[in-house]
């Protein structure tokens, strides 16, 4: 009767031992989650976010702030300007600098959202050897790839697949003459902009928040415009905007099916299910869902997730998703960031002061081990060094002889190599023009820059020249700068001449001697 009495309470008390294993091992999970996380992770440093999003018809706000993975957004605000329009930097200053005493965000980081309309999106391939300098060569090629010249651009970008020895990048630029008025204005009052991302990022960062598919189509409708992209594994790849050219609805429909329906081929080929999110903004125009031939799911509709309900803290964002969205990009450590104020640049990640304060405590800890060991052995091991370290005196003067000897070799040696890459050039060009210059010719002024080169001189017939410098490789556009003058003094012909260099050909000049 005992055995079953005891048999009876084992099964009565398994299901609480069960429930007490489980509870035990999701604590253990958690703390095991904090455990891993590096001291030096940026989770680690509490963020506060302000992000301004310039929109049409009115500057958004919204406040949000990170502790170790918790990220909340917790106070938003709306400014209207005028319909159709995008505020004024004096404006825009006005309400960033009211917004961060009425959310008591002083010491936030603001971010400037700014609209699609200003930005130039673009998708570009470059060979893999370029990868340990892509910045570099982004810089470089800019105003190939965009119509912006890179001292005239904000811009940034991001890898969006490495194959067949081919980088595929994304650029986001946008010309610094609509930027800069807004930076002046808002420091002005005493502000710094810490980032500048896009609407289009925003909405993306948001996306991969609450883990929706990898691939999905955007789609946002103005009255008079619209903007859309394709997200290919959380990252933003083909970007797409127009105008309406009508204000006939029927029409603006079938532009808008006739921008998104190749899309649909795309995602039937990849066996994934065509879906777009819609986002209705200015203006009363909607395009009819029945005549979408997609799964379509308005941006307001999935955004109320379980996510982002914990994300945001009761109903304060509203319709400010753009804003919002540039927010989370910042706060959320794996969210797909730019930046176009960097450049192409890639910010340093800082020290955390949790790994500072771990490392001092670790200090503490050994200087406290110290004190305990026993004070005559470090004595003893004392003596021994200093009888090793005068025993090697010697030694490590002849060492401090050399490495003196090595460091003055060491700057002659940089010296002449810049002494090379910056003269050598130049060597080549004055032998080039020697080369094929007649005898009969001779100048009188030489001007070389980064890109051209402009010569003075006389010849015997100036008309002679030019064929000649065309037939080099080194030279392109050769034309004369002014017309010819003949100098009776020296009977000859006077000659301005201006040409464009072709520096790929003279590195590969340079090379071959």
């Amino acid at each position: 009767m005992n055995d079953i009495d005891d048999k009876l309470k084992q099964e009565a008390a398994a299901p609480i031992s069960r429930l007490s294993a489980l509870g035990l091992k999701k604590k253990w999970d958690k703390l095991s989650g904090i455990m891993k996380i590096s001291a030096a992770d940026e989770v680690m440093t509490p963020a506060k976010i302000i992000c301004l999003s310039l929109e049409t018809g009115r500057v958004s706000m919204v406040y949000g702030t990170r502790i170790l993975k918790k990220i909340k957004l917790i106070a938003s605000r709306s400014y209207v300007v005028n319909e159709g329009r995008y505020a004024t930097p004096e404006f825009t200053a006005s309400c960033l600098s009211l917004a961060l005493e009425e959310f008591d965000a002083g010491g936030s980081k603001v971010i400037l959202n700014i609209p699609k309309e200003w930005t130039i999106l673009q998708t570009a391939d470059l060979p893999m050897t370029v990868k340990e300098n892509l910045a570099t060569a982004l810089n470089y090629e800019l105003d190939r790839l965009t119509p912006l010249n890179p001292d005239e651009a904000y811009w940034d970008f991001k890898i969006l697949k490495e194959e067949d020895n081919k980088i595929e990048v994304f650029i986001a630029a946008t010309k610094a003459d609509f930027i800069d008025p807004y930076l002046r204005a808002i420091r002005e009052k005493g502000i710094q902009v810490g980032g500048m991302t896009f609407h289009l990022a925003g909405i993306g960062a948001l996306f991969n928040y609450i883990r929706y598919p990898d691939d999905v189509l955007f789609l946002e409708i103005n009255e008079d415009s619209y903007d859309g992209m394709l997200m290919k594994e959380g990252v933003i790849a083909e970007p797409f905007s127009d105008f309406f050219g009508t204000d006939d609805e029927n029409a603006k429909t079938q532009q808008v099916l006739n921008e998104i329906l190749p899309y649909r081929d795309y995602f039937l080929t990849q066996n994934k299910s065509p879906l777009i999110i819609i986002y209705h903004g200015s203006g009363g125009y909607s395009v009819p869902s029945q005549k979408i031939p997609f799964q379509a799911k308005e941006l307001k509709d999935i955004m109320q997730t379980s996510l982002l309900n914990k994300l945001v803290e009761g109903d304060i964002v509203k319709d400010q998703w753009k804003a919002a969205g540039g927010a989370l990009e910042y706060l959320w450590p794996k969210a797909v960031r730019f930046n176009l104020l960097n450049k192409g640049q890639r910010e340093q990640q800082k020290t955390p002061l949790a790994l500072t304060i771990s490392l001092l405590l670790l200090i503490l800890s050994i200087g406290i081990l110290y004190w305990i060991a026993p004070l005559e052995l470090e004595r003893r091991k004392q003596e021994v060094m200093n009888t090793q370290i005068q025993a090697m005196k010697e030694e490590v003067k002849k060492v401090e002889m050399l490495k003196k000897d090595v460091d003055i070799l060491g700057a002659e040696i940089v010296k002449i190599h810049d002494f090379k890459e910056n003269r050598y050039m130049s060597l080549s060009i004055i032998q080039e023009l020697t080369s094929l210059l007649p005898k009969t010719a001779w100048l009188t002024r030489v001007r070389i820059t980064d890109k051209g080169l402009d010569i003075e001189g006389y010849a015997s017939r100036a008309t002679e020249i030019l064929p000649k410098l065309e037939n080099s490789p080194f030279f392109a556009k050769v034309e004369f700068a002014s017309p010819t003058v003949r100098d009776t003094r020296v009977n000859a012909d006077r000659f301005i001449i201006k040409m464009e260099l072709e520096p790929g050909n003279l590195k590969k000049g340079m090379a071959n001697k």
